[in-house]
């Protein structure tokens, strides 16, 4: 198995596990993710059967979020002119996530020279 890790900070970015494509001449990873949801109301088939118990199925009152931080133009640039400049002093590199039209789990982006291979 081989896992990709952060230059910077040494963090485990993705494994071969997660099928990639590269694109803009090998620069970028392109990966498909899925949403991993935690703290959200998750489905058990425990035999249960309230409705023919003679009770009410009340269901799941779900209060997850599925979120994600933003960056302004400004907030963009300052990271992208400090993460290729010589310092290279930021704590990691940036992972981008995107939606493909009509796609409701969003698709990321790597930048392949930021990452080194560590087999396992």
């Amino acid at each position: 198995m081989l896992v990709y890790q952060d230059l910077l900070t040494n963090d485990e970015l993705l494994s071969d596990s997660f099928p990639y494509e590269e694109i803009e001449n090998g620069m970028l990873w392109e990966v498909k993710g899925k949403w991993v949801i935690e703290g959200g109301a998750m489905n058990f088939n425990i035999g249960a059967n309230p409705s023919a118990e003679g009770g009410e199925d009340e269901g799941v009152d779900d209060q997850a979020v599925k979120e994600q931080p933003t960056f302004d133009k400004k907030q963009f640039v300052t990271y992208m002119k400090s993460f290729v400049g010589e310092s290279m002093q930021d704590d990691a590199s940036m992972v981008f996530a995107y939606y493909k039209e009509g796609a409701t789990d969003p698709t990321f982006l790597y930048f392949a020279y930021g990452m080194k291979e560590l087999k396992c």
